[in-house]
């Protein structure tokens, strides 16, 4: 399938990087990018009995900021990543394809936003030679806070001090709302021990993020689970991956009729050759290296019916091979 055809590009690209030092050539050089990532489930194809439901589809998107078009504020030049499997897949190919956009080379420092997963903020060893500085995504940081008060008022006030850089002084309030019976005490407790767990990088100066939810829904979600639908694993990986070239305007390989073969196919059209090659009388062990391109069965000639200075001066009876 085309998906497969991306996942053997991407991991050929992420071997190349990352066990053959090959840094890849790219398009544009830049000494900072922003980066997000985050991961969106959806339902699975008939999981067999005990094994989860829904999967996650990984995603990231690196771009260089935002500027103003009109009225909206667009991200520049935005390239996405995305597929079902680890973290360490998701980034090794994701930043191995981005390369091809930017020079990692020249690349000195990224912002990475994200909900506070632990494979999120984990781009740092994937670019050794950058400094990757992590931000909590206010998206999640306000949903929470106003998941735990039922006053909306009282929290916009404490997600405006968070904002303002008082998020010590926001978590503070919000223990005090717990302990005066003013939060919900599941919410409100969760919260706490979110914000207190990610207090380093909740509200960390930099540049805007906070573009990664809008992505899972819009990009991933609208097709992959806006309606009652189900995927299989290989299915939705493959899914993510051309959703993400096609948003960042990467070309999807070529499908040719060789590489569309099945697996089945291919071994059958293989024996017929072995069979063909044996039927004219040469074995498969028999075939050699060439110098060419691929390897090609010894050639022959026969030199019986020759005259006899050509059979002596080749030193056969029977034929020669060269």
């Amino acid at each position: 399938s085309a998906g497969a055809l991306c996942a053997e590009e991407d991991e050929a690209a992420a071997d190349a990087l990352y066990s053959d030092g090959v840094v890849p050539a790219a398009e544009r050089a830049r000494e900072a990018l922003l980066v997000e990532a985050d991961g969106t489930f959806l339902s699975l194809q008939r999981p067999a009995e005990g094994e989860p439901r829904r999967v996650e589809l990984k995603a990231m998107v690196a771009y260089e900021g935002k500027e103003r078009r009109g009225r909206k504020v667009v991200r520049v030049a935005p390239f996405h990543h995305a597929l079902v499997g680890t973290a360490g897949e998701l980034w090794s190919q994701g930043v191995a394809a981005m390369g091809r956009r930017w020079d990692l080379s020249r690349l000195e420092s990224v912002h990475l936003g994200g909900d506070g997963e632990p494979w999120c903020s984990a781009l740092g060893a994937w670019l050794p030679r950058a400094e990757v500085v992590f931000h909590l995504d206010p998206f999640h940081v306000n949903r929470a806070i106003l998941a735990a008060l039922p006053d909306k008022r009282l929290a916009g006030r404490l997600i405006g001090l968070v904002r303002d850089g008082g998020k010590e002084a926001a978590v503070a309030l919000l223990k005090g709302c717990l302990s005066q019976g003013l939060a919900r005490p599941r919410a409100g407790a969760a919260a706490v021990g979110y914000l207190e767990g990610n207090l380093g990088s909740v509200a960390v100066a930099g540049p805007s993020l906070g573009t990664m939810e809008s992505d899972n829904q819009h990009l991933y979600g609208a097709r992959m689970d806006s309606v009652p639908c189900g995927w299989s694993r290989a299915g939705a990986c493959d899914m993510g991956r051309l959703i993400s070239r096609r948003e960042s305007g990467r070309a999807v390989p070529r499908m040719t009729r060789e590489l569309s073969a099945s697996p089945r196919r291919r071994r059958r059209r293989e024996a017929r050759e072995l069979r063909s090659l044996e039927r004219a009388g040469t074995r498969a062990s028999e075939v050699v290296q060439s110098v060419g391109s691929g390897y090609e069965p010894p050639h022959r000639a026969r030199v019986g019916r020759m005259a006899p200075l050509v059979s002596l001066a080749a030193g056969l009876d029977s034929g020669m091979a060269f």
